[in-house]
């Protein structure tokens, strides 16, 4: 996100009511403000035209790389720098073009898999990504000389920021009411607050502005009302909302609002700052609201990225990126736009990893995600726990197998129990669910890598709880990359009779962590998990078939109902391994063809043990 600075002369102490207020002559206003609030203030009538909604289909995305690869024909090639020119025309003429076709356009669904013949040619992966309602704010109808410089254009208007106006509607619309949007950064939270100053603006409602310090570090406040835009440095018994742009160092809003009981501040801002002293400083009656923005979907960063975004980032490029860095909008489209900068990013973050090992605990790493410290930020993400929002109450959890790998290495390469150590600190702290299994699904998948030999397992059925012998055939040839290279993976291995184990990078593959192949054998799946609960998503099932075309020498790996199934091994904790029930297949057929076809396996593995081979290994 870009920031723009605003250089303005201080407005002088006035400690009188609002009509003797310092005014400045427009050439003082940020030039963006003034053409916005001439062009958009009380003008209802344009809702329509600014505020969009389509419902995406596969058929527009193959539109979109159609008009894509005629404006850039190199665009999948690997040193291919993402264009600009013409892009973000040729993106908008295909929203608008748009047909808006039924649910059942982008592939087909509820049909018999073991039947259906041409579902080989659809990509699982693109196609679950459709229909799509995708709402976004396009002010390119205004022809605006300066664009508004903190949010990005087309704006997506997530459904977060429906939930996040609900709440803020519900609080008081005065200093009781005020609050801090927070979370983590690269998500939005400071777009939000500038979709809440157009949308104030085109309904005619007056509000306060402060906008991030200008570069003497002072805080300039603007009244933003039908006539005029003003700086103001006093306010009166009036309800109002200020908008406050609270991002960078040592950020607070202007000391009258703090001191007013009458104004609702809404602000955005990262975690650390949401903390800072004057926030428990507030006017006598008015309270502060701490609201966490939830993290984006697998669907929200490709189709954004695809649609919205100024540059072509294509669908590949978005892939990779999502390995490293999950779902963050900022630092995947960073990433996305040149093969270089992806790489510069990735030897930065190691970089800094390796010297904060030197100084830093790992539980002081995943501790400082609530602050800005960038480090912890590239490693690990903050979400809210539930509908309450509680800054106090987020959950932490890694942003990709690729970051907290990279991390564990490099602190266990300094002290080889650190993530032992780390994992039996967070094991039982009631809302680290996430980290913990994530951490006990590395180990696990370390483990099966660092095998020697072959290795015996007894495993459970989960439909008849009989035990049987699983073998695992070690030492086996892993690898951890995009499922995208697992077809040809899958073709290597069955040419040289080998076993191979898959384990997909991108953050949260549906249905599995990891795929094993072994001649001979039906082909395996491994879902690891600390949890009683783990639905399994067919969508994932569907995508693993994909890579198994008919007619090619990896048919025989497909399950069906009356012949091969494939296995599914759930591993577990030791302790609830003995209670562990069967699991539920999540956008199943009606008649449960996927449940028939999938069998399923609990393993269970004492997690003390886990550890300690492993570091016999290493």
């Amino acid at each position: 996100m870009l920031h723009f600075v605003i250089k303005l002369p201080q407005a002088p102490e006035d400690s009188g009511p609002p009509s003797k207020r310092a005014r400045l002559t427009s050439s003082e206003v940020p030039n963006w403000l003034q053409e916005l609030h001439k062009k958009l203030w009380n003008r209802k009538e344009l809702h329509e035209e600014l505020f969009r909604s389509v419902r995406l289909t596969l058929a527009d995305c193959n539109k979109l790389q159609d008009s894509m690869a005629k404006l850039y024909p190199n665009r999948e090639e690997k040193d291919y720098r993402a264009g600009t020119d013409g892009v973000l025309a040729a993106k908008l003429a295909v929203l608008q073009s748009t047909d808006n076709h039924s649910v059942t356009d982008h592939g087909p669904t509820g049909h018999d898999d073991d039947q259906t013949e041409g579902e080989d040619e659809i990509d699982e992966e693109l196609c679950s990504l459709f229909p799509f309602t995708l709402e976004y704010l396009d002010l390119s109808s205004l022809h605006l000389q300066s664009l508004p410089p903190r949010m990005p254009l087309p704006l997506l208007i997530r459904e977060e920021y429906h939930f996040l106006s609900r709440m803020l509607s519900h609080l008081p619309q005065d200093g009781r009411g005020s609050t801090i949007i927070t979370g983590q950064p690269g998500i939005g939270k400071t777009a939000y607050l500038y979709y809440r100053l157009i949308q104030s603006m085109l309904a005619g409602t007056r509000c306060l502005f402060q906008p991030i310090r200008n570069e003497k570090h002072e805080n300039i406040v603007y009244l933003i009302t039908e006539s005029s835009i003003e700086v103001i440095n006093s306010w009166s018994t009036e309800r109002i909302v200020a908008f406050f742009d609270a991002d960078g160092p040592s950020s607070r809003p202007a000391q009258f609002i703090i001191d007013s009981r009458y104004i609702k501040i809404v602000g955005a801002c990262p975690p650390n700052i949401a903390d800072e002293q004057w926030t428990t400083k507030m006017g006598n009656g008015a309270v502060l609201n701490r609201i966490v923005t939830t993290l984006w979907s697998r669907k929200e960063l490709f189709l954004t990225g695809m649609f919205l975004a100024m540059p072509d980032l294509p669908y590949s490029r978005l892939q990779e990126a999502t390995i490293y860095f999950g779902f963050n909008p900022r630092t995947c489209f960073a990433a996305s736009l040149n093969r270089r900068y992806q790489e510069d990013y990735l030897g930065s973050i190691e970089k800094k990893m390796d010297e904060t090992a030197k100084k830093t605990s790992l539980e002081s790493v995943w501790c400082e995600t609530c602050s800005t410290k960038s480090i912890s930020h590239s490693i690990f993400q903050i979400s809210p726990k539930d509908d309450d929002r509680m800054l106090s109450q987020v959950t932490t959890a890694a942003i990709s197998p690729w970051a907290l790998t990279t991390l564990l290495k490099i602190y266990e390469n300094r002290q080889a129990d650190a993530s032992w150590e780390f994992y039996k600190m967070i094991k039982d702290l009631p809302d680290e669910g996430t980290i913990r299994g994530q951490m006990f699904q590395v180990q696990v998948l370390k483990y099966l890598s660092a095998l020697k030999g072959r290795e015996q397992f007894t495993i459970r059925r989960l439909t008849g709880s009989n035990t049987s012998q699983w073998m695992y055939p070690g030492p086996t040839e892993n690898s951890f990359s995009h499922s995208s290279t697992f077809s040809q993976l899958l073709e290597d291995a069955v040419t040289q009779q080998k076993s191979v184990h898959l384990v997909p990078q991108e953050p949260n593959f549906p249905a599995v962590h990891s795929i094993l192949y072994t001649p001979g054998d039906v082909l395996t799946g491994i879902l690891v998990t600390d949890q009683t609960k783990h639905p399994v998503e067919v969508v994932g099932l569907k995508c693993i078939q994909s890579w198994l075309k008919r007619g090619s020498m990896l048919a025989n790996l497909r399950p069906s109902i009356e012949g091969n199934h494939w296995q599914l091994i759930f591993v577990v904790p030791q302790q609830i391994a003995p209670t562990f029930q069967i699991q539920m297949f999540e956008g199943d057929t009606d008649s449960n063809e996927w449940f028939k076809k999938v069998d399923q396996y609990v393993l269970g593995i004492d997690e003390d043990t886990l550890w300690r081979q492993l570091s016999s290994f290493s």
